[in-house]
C-alpha cells in the first residue's frame, strides 16, 4: 500500500477462508491504508453511528451505507464521480493470501475479478 500515491481511494473485496475465526479480514486492508490511502467503502462514517461522519460528495469515503455494503460485497457499479478508485482483491483463488491492486473503471462492478466465496 505504501506504493500508492497519497490519498488514493481503495475498495477492498477480501474474504476470510471458510471456517476462519476472523470474518472481517477486509479491515486489515483498512489498517494498511493508514497514512497512505482511504478506504472508500468504510461504512462507519456513512452510518452516522460513529464519531467520524461524512457529507454527501466526500472524496474520502462514501456517504451511502447501501453503496458501502455493495462495495464490500463486490456488487458496486463504479460511478465516474468515484474515480480514481482502486480495488484490493484476492487475485489467486488457490492462495487467498495473495492480494492485488487494480484501477477500477466507470460502469464496472467492483467484484467482477478475483476470488469470491461460493456463498456470495
Amino acid at each position: 500500500m505504501g506504493n500508492l500515491p497519497p490519498g488514493t481511494r481503495v475498495i477492498a473485496t477480501v474474504w476470510a477462508p471458510p471456517g476462519s475465526r476472523i470474518s472481517f479480514v477486509g479491515h486489515a486492508v483498512e489498517r494498511a491504508c493508514i497514512g497512505h490511502c482511504f478506504s472508500f467503502a468504510n461504512y462507519e462514517a456513512a452510518s452516522g453511528e460513529f464519531r467520524v461522519r461524512v457529507r454527501k460528495g466526500s472524496p474520502v469515503v462514501t456517504s451511502s451505507t447501501d453503496d458501502a455494503e455493495d462495495m464490500a460485497s463486490g456488487e458496486y457499479e463504479v460511478d465516474e464521480t468515484d474515480l480514481p478508485l482502486r480495488q484490493v482483491y484476492q487475485c489467486e483463488p488457490g492462495d487467498q493470501t495473495k492480494l492485488c491492486i487494480r484501477d477500477l473503471e466507470s460502469g464496472e462492478t467492483n467484484g467482477r475479478l478475483g476470488y469470491k466465496p461460493p456463498s456470495q
